[in-house]
Order: C-alpha cells, then sequence, then structure tokens
C-alpha cells in the first residue's frame, strides 16, 4: 500500500467556506498495489475546524453545506464516511443532515451514557425538522468488558437509550 497524502491540498475547512469544490479536497490515501487502484479516499480535517462554526454561525445554510458538498461526489463511491467530534455542535449536526445512516460508537461509561441521551435529543429534532429518512444503525460499544459488573448496568442502561433513539446495541462490542 502507498499512501499519498499532501498536506498542501484543501481540507474540509475550505469546502465548508464554499472555498473551493471537495473534489479539489478529496485525497487519494491507500492504493491497493495489487488492482493497481486507490481504495481509500479521504478529505483532511483540521486544527482550525472550529473556526468554521463561528465563521458561518449566522449562514441560513449551514447545515446543509456539507450535504452540498457532498452531492457532488456521491455516486462516485459505495460508502462516504463522516467522522465527527462527540459533541452535538454544527459540524455534528451538518454531517446528519448529510448522512443517510449513523453509527453511534460509545464508551461503555456513564459519560457516554448521559452524551447519548443529549445527543437523542438533538437527533430527534434534525429527524424532525430536517431530515426525516436519517436512521440510526445501532450504537457499539467500544472499552467494554463482560466481566466487570458496572459494564453489565451501563450495557443495561445503552439499551434504554437505543430504545429511546428506536435502535439497538449491537451484540458485537470492542474490548
Amino acid at each position: 500500500m502507498c499512501n499519498s497524502f499532501d498536506p498542501e491540498l484543501a481540507s474540509i475547512n475550505e469546502v465548508l467556506l464554499k472555498k473551493c469544490s471537495i473534489k479539489d479536497a478529496i485525497q487519494s490515501s491507500i492504493k491497493d498495489d495489487s488492482a493497481k487502484d486507490y481504495v481509500l479516499d479521504t478529505v483532511q480535517s483540521s486544527l482550525d475546524l472550529d473556526n468554521v462554526n463561528v465563521s458561518i454561525l449566522n449562514e441560513p445554510d449551514r447545515l446543509f453545506r456539507l450535504k452540498e458538498a457532498l452531492e457532488e461526489v456521491k455516486d462516485d463511491y459505495d460508502y462516504i464516511i463522516i467522522d465527527t467530534p462527540p459533541a452535538f455542535e454544527t459540524l455534528t449536526q451538518m454531517a446528519l443532515c448529510a448522512s443517510d445512516k449513523v453509527l453511534l460508537v460509545a464508551q461503555a461509561s456513564q459519560f457516554d451514557v448521559d452524551a447519548l441521551y443529549q445527543f437523542s435529543g438533538g437527533f430527534n429534532q434534525i429527524k424532525s425538522y430536517y431530515h426525516q429518512n436519517l436512521d440510526i444503525l445501532g450504537i457499539l460499544l467500544t472499552r467494554f468488558s463482560e466481566r466487570s459488573n458496572f459494564r453489565r448496568e451501563i450495557r443495561e442502561t445503552m439499551n434504554e437509550v437505543a430504545e429511546q433513539l428506536e435502535t439497538k446495541v449491537f451484540d458485537t462490542v470492542i474490548r
């Protein structure tokens, strides 16, 4: 495999600020030498991504900028994966408006249970007002150990959160 990452290319910041097309920011980062073809394209993030939130805060189209950018390339890919910060901020809301399906990844901790309860309120608003077809595939638990009584209690609580979100907690966990 070959890594062709170019730090000089545009980041998602420029795309969301409408300074360039998403096609200008895509990097073919992994090459399958046997097929002589790229198998993973990425768009880099930036430490200045929080500044994008501030810059577009009052823009009426802010929640749809990512969706609009992805429209240009959506037919070129089988899947587009959007990784967001764990906070329910503008970038996460943009990702929800641009997505068809959501996979929630959560540590088996009380903090993440609380965060998912908070997320459910915002998710339901996005679904009701902006994107009625948005679905959650499920919740994937990480840092999970069956041997811990506390972790089993957390799993039960996560099941309650999943029920509220009309989804499930996957049986498969990441230890």
